[in-house]
């Protein structure tokens, strides 16, 4: 959703995810007629460096998405350069987090633009995810784990977004933050699925679910409002 709705801006050059294999939906097209993607396996720091160089039209800002999995190494310099400005978006309901991943392995949907039409929303939403609280409970470690590994390390200016704010004003804090002037700006990408979470699971995996969250503490994951 940030990434989406920022490269709508006249001043930024926003890409996807420059680390991923499927380059026509994360690599601009302007980019990918000049980038040497061997780099991203043989240099992955240098790619990561002269993608941050590359503005088409002068663009006073130049940004990317990017997973920690995705390059380790990109995602170390990511985190400990001081002239790199970071966002860190944290989708702090993990149940929806678990929820998106796995729909989007069934549907094979990763995002649809902001102008979507609703009827196309509501046939993506009919999907189902099966639950697997083992699996859910590992997938909250892991998550936890690796946005203290983004906390501990990132140096520099860093604001932190949160996934429920995004429309309730944050979007605009980080682009004051960007030093980006406020121009009116589409969405980027809809909302894949609905706010009630654990009605994106199969009905007979809702007792676990709910038993799951109880054992947590975090029976406010069960709806997410963003």
């Amino acid at each position: 959703l940030v990434t989406g709705t920022l490269r709508n801006h006249p001043q930024a050059f926003v890409q996807g995810e420059i680390f991923s294999q499927k380059i026509e939906n994360h690599l601009r097209p302007p980019y990918r007629a000049v980038a040497d993607l061997k780099m991203r396996d043989e240099a992955p720091v240098k790619f990561a460096q002269q993608t941050f160089e590359f503005a088409p039209e002068g663009e006073r800002w130049r940004g990317y998405k990017h997973f920690r999995q995705q390059s380790i190494p990109a995602c170390d310099w990511l985190l400990s350069s001081r002239s790199v400005i970071k966002l860190i978006l944290e989708r702090r309901n993990r149940l929806a987090m678990y929820s998106s991943r796995k729909l989007t392995k069934t549907t094979n949907v990763w995002g649809l633009a902001g102008e979507t039409p609703p009827e196309k929303l509501e046939e993506l939403r009919a999907a189902r995810a099966s639950f697997d609280p083992e699996a859910f409970k590992k997938f909250v470690k892991d998550i936890d784990r690796t946005y203290r590994y983004y906390r501990n390390r990132a140096q520099g200016r860093i604001l932190t977004l949160s996934y429920d704010r995004l429309n309730t004003g944050q979007l605009e804090e980080a682009v004051d933050f960007l030093g980006l002037d406020q121009v009116e700006l589409p969405p980027g990408k809809a909302k894949l699925y609905g706010d009630d979470i654990i009605a994106r699971f199969e009905e007979e995996d809702h007792d676990t679910i709910r038993a799951t969250l109880a054992e947590l503490g975090r029976e406010d994951w069960a709806v997410e409002e963003a």
